[in-house]
């Protein structure tokens, strides 16, 4: 980009090139953001033809490559006759203000949480789908907090199990329990989560003993025959024989991976 700004410098002609008002006791031309360039000059076809005889030689160097498609010019103070002229011109199409770079609007204003929200929601998308792969704190969060409800379904032996065990359980299924106004903030939290979680749980039926615990609430016989592809509260269920322990398959692992489950319960628009 500095090759650019000198070479813009080099060959603005008084009378040819018109500064933008304010930059030419500074001799400030263009602006660079990464790879997006904005060129400031005023509202003439002599300062259009200009930047556009500029744009085409800067475009011809090794290694560069102009997209004018993705290109928009802004005016401010003509009327909308000169400005169809002026972009007819430059060859790149109009917009109106404010400039937005990367979704966010250039203002001297203070930003708020719906300005950055585009840019938010294109840092959050994996690189396939045209973002920066970054994990968005709420789905990632949720992700996070699926651990406790694998956890609880298989009756790891920590003090907070035995402890919902006995005095938010109480011998009830976590995914049939109802969710109740008195009960503290992150234990619905857990609960709402149930809807989100339930498709990508699958229960394995073998002796009985957990799936009565945590899904059924009914008693299974063991070493009875059931119909394979049980559907009951919603859940998929296969019958394997009866004397194997009931398993969980959760998001198509026997084993809980929070990246795995973050990637199957965000929102994904698809690959680009």
């Amino acid at each position: 980009m500095d090759y650019f700004s000198e070479l813009l410098k080099s060959n603005a002609v008084e009378g040819v090139f018109t500064f933008y008002p304010g930059c030419k006791d500074i001799g400030l031309i263009n602006i660079s953001f990464a790879d997006d360039l904005f060129v400031l000059c005023g509202a003439s076809v002599d300062s259009m033809k200009f930047v556009k005889e500029n744009l085409r030689i800067f475009g011809e160097q090794p290694g560069l490559k102009l997209n004018l498609s993705k290109s928009t010019c802004y005016f401010a103070g003509v009327s909308e006759n000169v400005e169809l002229m002026l972009s007819n011109v430059l060859g790149i199409p109009c917009s109106s203000l404010p400039v937005r770079h990367l979704g966010i609007p250039l203002t001297t204003k203070q930003l708020k949480a719906r300005d950055c929200k585009v840019l938010v929601e294109k840092t959050t998308l994996s690189k396939d789908e045209g973002g920066l792969g970054l994990k968005g704190l709420h789905d990632w969060n949720r992700a996070c907090m699926a651990k406790h409800v694998w956890n609880l379904s298989e009756r790891k032996k920590t003090l907070w199990i035995k402890w919902i065990n006995r005095y938010r359980l109480k011998g009830q299924s976590f995914w049939g329990i109802k969710e109740r106004s008195i009960d503290s903030w992150i234990w619905r939290k857990l609960l709402q989560l149930r809807k989100i979680l339930r498709p990508y749980a699958k229960y394995q039926i073998g002796d009985g003993t957990a799936i009565n615990y945590f899904l059924l609430e009914i008693r299974w016989l063991v070493g009875r025959r059931l119909t394979n592809d049980i559907q009951l509260c919603k859940f998929s269920l296969s019958v394997c024989a009866g004397r194997d322990r009931d398993q969980l398959s959760w998001f198509g692992s026997n084993k809980h991976h929070t990246t795995a489950v973050w990637n199957h319960i965000r929102e994904s628009p698809g690959r680009v």
